[in-house]
């Protein structure tokens, strides 16, 4: 309506008339009965109806054309569509109409008149009509030319509005499912918080599951790629230095190139740009791989292992993490292994929960010493039963302790000198999707995931201590037995 309204009063500026009208065509089915041979058949005929759209004028006309409006449209419409254009300069003297047409034309007032057809894409049909009553009108050439113009852009600003309408609906329909999804999905953060139960989360499962899934396919593609497109890369690099080396003084075009194309630049920032998109396709398949963690349903079979061998695996592996950085020391790992007996259980997920709480603690030890000077990292003896190893120590440190904790029961503590959280975040730790990180650093899978396979999978226990300014302990207890879990 807006667009339409601003167009007729432009154009009645532009044009300097009385009145500019536009009219929407509406086809519509009109059943016709006919008699043949005696009997009577029903038929369906199209017509075409006129519909003001907009209309502006002068005001003291407006009165007196009130019931007319209609009728310059009604007797012209279908001649005007048929035409596309309809020029009438001089309504009295014009050839263009029979007598009648034009004695109706004049008692209504219009003594000249130009009226174009605008047809948008998504199947609108109008008509803007242009009429001057104090005198009779030639229209030149190039006001013809601009109605046309107007026209067409009448005809794409319609579509584009019908574009933005139909985006904001999307948008609008999107906005309330994700509000609905979001609603869902905090309502199975709350239910898991009380009772972390499969069949609770299966309906955010199948979903992760399948997110997972699609991303997993295009992501294996580009990640499988990227090696031999390192490869190959590097031998055509390895082609131009020896072209190089044996014809050093290529022909001048080859020369102009180089320069062109800055050979040495890329040649050095190829192999960093391939680089580049391993690392976040890395990060890509580790998404996937919590996601698939979170929702799957373990098909491995349960082994006896040395969980030693499963924490020692995932320190070799987080062991670029553990060196020393620019802005810190190395992270030193205290281990207090106990004599433990082999244990029943998924030793691959069990790695997972190392590999979770012990990048946790070495995050938590970077925020710490990026926050506070050095000297006071950890400034309590809240881990001093670590064989006389306190948090003063000048280093941030891990402690990692292994014990028979009970009968047929082991435990595992993880803990770190690092900045201790509050209880109020303690409350949320093991919730899907809780971060205390920035976007982009964690998904907040990493706890929750955990808490499901000690729980869930093993029947074990997972709980946090922690302070502000006192650091953090993750303790885990797991039976020996799957069998023992069960008798109890």
């Amino acid at each position: 309506d807006t667009i339409v309204w601003t167009a007729v009063a432009e154009i009645r500026e532009l044009l300097q008339i009385d009145r500019c009208q536009f009219f929407w065509c509406r086809n519509q089915d009109f059943s016709l009965e006919e008699t043949l041979g005696g009997n009577s058949l029903l038929s369906l005929e199209k017509r075409s109806q006129f519909e003001l759209g907009h209309e502006c004028c002068e005001w003291s006309s407006v009165a007196a054309r009130e019931t007319n409006h209609l009728r310059a449209i009604e007797l012209l419409g279908a001649r005007i569509l048929e035409q596309n254009l309809l020029k009438l300069d001089d309504i009295a003297t014009t050839h263009q109409l029979d007598a009648n047409s034009k004695v109706v034309l004049l008692e209504i007032g219009v003594r000249s008149l130009l009226a174009i057809t605008v047809q948008t894409r998504s199947g609108d049909l109008g008509i803007v009509m242009c009429q001057h009553e104090s005198s009779d009108r030639p229209w030149k050439i190039s006001e013809v030319e601009l109605l046309n113009a107007v026209a067409d852009q009448i005809a794409i600003a319609i579509d584009q509005a019908k574009l933005y309408e139909e985006s904001r609906r999307t948008a609008a329909l999107a906005t309330a499912q994700a509000e609905q999804l979001q609603q869902a999905l905090q309502n199975l953060q709350q239910t898991q918080a009380q009772l972390v139960q499969t069949e609770k989360l299966s309906a955010l499962g199948h979903l992760l599951a399948g997110v997972a899934h699609e991303i997993n396919n295009p992501v294996s593609f580009i990640y499988g790629n990227l090696t031999f497109a390192n490869e190959y890369a590097r031998d055509l690099l390895e082609l131009v230095k020896l072209y190089q080396e044996h014809y050093p003084d290529p022909v001048e075009p080859i020369q102009d190139y180089r320069e062109n194309i800055d050979l040495e630049f890329l040649m050095q920032d190829l192999p960093q740009m391939l680089s580049s998109m391993k690392v976040g396709a890395d990060r890509i398949r580790e998404i996937v791989l919590s996601l698939r963690t979170f929702s799957r349903s373990d098909r491995g079979k349960m082994q006896q292992v040395d969980l030693h061998e499963g924490i020692e695996s995932t320190l070799v592996i987080l062991q670029n993490q553990l060196k020393p950085k620019s802005h810190r020391p190395a992270i030193e790992v205290v281990k207090e292994y106990g004599e433990l007996p082999s244990v029943e259980c998924y030793a691959g997920q069990l790695n997972q929960v190392f590999m979770n709480i012990l990048s946790n603690a070495i995050d938590a030890l970077e925020e710490s010493l990026l926050e506070r000077p050095l000297s006071v990292v950890g400034s309590s003896d809240r881990h001093s039963d670590y064989k006389g190893k306190s948090p003063i120590d000048k280093t941030p440190t891990i402690w990692i302790r292994t014990q028979v904790s009970r009968p047929h029961y082991i435990s595992i503590a993880i803990a770190d000198n690092g900045p201790g959280m509050p209880e109020a975040i303690q409350t949320q730790l093991f919730d899907p999707f809780f971060t205390t990180k920035p976007v982009g650093k964690g998904t907040g899978l990493g706890l929750s995931i955990s808490y499901q396979i000690i729980v869930e999978k093993h029947k074990g226990q997972l709980w946090c201590k922690s302070q502000p300014g006192q650091g953090t302990e993750f303790l885990i207890e797991i039976p020996v037995s799957q069998q023992i879990s069960r008798s109890f």
